[in-house]
């Protein structure tokens, strides 16, 4: 795992500095499948995108709970209103070296883990934790809790939200979860383009997990994603999910049509 973040934290700077291609993690195990064989058309597309639209209307309202100075970053617990009116809450850090705005990496965490994952050295990579390696390479970092982890666990009865995944009449509550984290992924997008450090045109994301998933449900919907990287992301085909079209909605591969020709790294073990 902690070659897994090193090689992340490269992944990223690569596919910044360079700016265009995809870079993807190829099996060969098993025969690759047709790209054309993955694309929706328009219409069932367009029709999987709403479930992804929000009002954008809904204030923000933006706070910074605390304020602490690190070596080399500024570092700040804050919160934000999602999609659905309730606070996000994150981790936000800024760079002290280089000249603002900055380039930021939005992180998405694995299931039943936290934004913590991203700084604790006992974290999921067991070792030197990926956010600091981006800020010492002039990257500021946004880490939120998504939907029924972390702070937001209480909504679950601090519940392990893995039990979502094998228990029977869960399928719609671990979609719309998973639904309702990109959507406030997407304003944390809104978020970052109100701060005046960030330049909201060199915005990434990196997940890990079910965040992996997320990271590319979010480059597929959201073009402000300019770079991803996805680590051991499920692809929501099998063996839990197989022959069950409730996941449609948010299985990575119905929006391969979106990603364009942005960067994207993919990482699995």
């Amino acid at each position: 795992m902690k070659k897994l973040g090193l090689i992340a934290s490269l992944g990223i700077f690569i596919c910044f500095v360079m700016g265009t291609g995809i870079i993807l993690s190829v099996s060969t195990e098993e025969p690759q499948i047709e790209l054309e064989k993955l694309l929706l058309d328009d219409e069932t597309f367009q029709t999987i995108l709403q479930f992804y639209q929000y009002d954008i209307d809904i204030p923000l309202d933006p706070i910074v709970i605390k304020r602490s100075e690190a070596e080399g970053y500024t570092f700040e617990v804050i919160a934000f209103h999602g999609a659905d009116d309730l606070l996000v809450p994150g981790y936000f850090a800024v760079p002290k070296k280089g000249t603002p705005p900055y380039p930021c990496i939005l992180q998405l965490h694995g299931m039943t883990l936290s934004k913590e994952q991203w700084w604790g050295e006992d974290s999921w990579h067991k070792g030197p934790p990926l956010s600091p390696k981006l800020l010492e390479n002039g990257f500021a970092v946004l880490a939120i809790d998504y939907p029924l982890h972390g702070e937001r666990g209480i909504l679950n009865g601090y519940e392990n939200t893995a039990q979502m995944l094998f228990r029977k009449r869960m399928i719609y509550k671990f979609r719309n979860m998973v639904i309702n984290g990109v959507i406030d992924s997407r304003r944390a997008l809104d978020y970052l383009e109100g701060r005046e450090e960030i330049d909201p045109t060199r915005i990434g994301v990196i997940g890990s997990s079910i965040g992996g998933t997320m990271s590319l449900l979010l480059t597929g919907v959201d073009s402000r994603i300019k770079v991803t990287t996805a680590l051991v992301s499920p692809t929501l085909i099998r063996p839990i999910f197989e022959g069950q079209p409730e996941i449609s909605s948010i299985a990575p591969y119905n929006f391969v049509r979106a990603f364009k020709r942005r960067p994207i790294l993919m990482l699995s073990l």
